[in-house]
């Protein structure tokens, strides 16, 4: 719990004790300097952030955190009302927020579970993020890779090879039909087989199949 306040660290440690299943041991760290020394070591299940921390602000300090690494979920839990703070402060932070005022021990209890819950759905889904764009990637490879095989089989083979729209305009034509025909294989594209080689009986042919 990060607060510059002793007495307040001692009352959310006596609220805590109100939970039935009281399973935390809460730290305290009295300011801002402290926590950046401290919390960045990442051996925190969850952090407790008051805002006002005298001469920094709790969400300045979730911020560096967050940056540098930490991975914790945090709770920006406070005496300052939510809707006072200045939005720009929130806008940049990951936390959880909860009122100092009224709170009771399962309410802070069951906060810090859902926290610690959030942020584990969060880190399995990036991994799965992850997993999927890894395989993504390496799928990418292989097409590539078969691309280019085919690529080199169609200039490659002895038969003459070309791709035609259902209209008959040439899409491309490999480099054995462009010779046989003297041109390069670029001057086909878009034209219209038929109009390069006029033959009603093929023409007949092509449409009827």
């Amino acid at each position: 719990m990060v607060d510059d306040d002793e007495e307040d660290y001692l009352i959310t440690k006596s609220i805590l004790k109100g939970d039935p299943k009281n399973q935390f041991n809460l730290i305290w760290v009295p300011s801002f300097q402290e926590a950046l020394r401290t919390i960045s070591l990442n051996q925190y299940d969850a952090i407790l952030v008051d805002y006002d921390l005298g001469e920094s602000y709790g969400t300045d300090l979730i911020e560096v955190l967050q940056k540098s690494g930490c991975a914790a979920p945090f709770i920006i839990h406070t005496g300052t009302l939510e809707d006072t703070i200045p939005p720009e402060r929130m806008k940049n932070t990951q936390a959880e927020f909860l009122s100092k005022h009224n709170v009771t021990g399962p309410l802070l209890a069951q906060t810090i579970r859902y926290a610690i819950e959030r942020k584990k759905i969060e880190d399995e889904l990036l991994a799965v993020q992850d997993l999927l764009e890894q395989r993504v990637k390496e799928r990418t490879g292989e097409l590539e890779t078969a691309n280019k095989l085919l690529e080199t089989l169609f200039n490659s083979v002895d038969f003459l090879i070309a791709y035609l729209d259902t209209d008959f305009n040439f899409i491309r034509v490999n480099e054995n039909y462009a010779r046989a025909n003297g041109h390069a294989p670029v001057y086909f594209r878009g034209k219209n087989h038929f109009d390069l080689y006029p033959n009603p009986e093929n023409e007949a042919i092509f449409r009827r199949t």
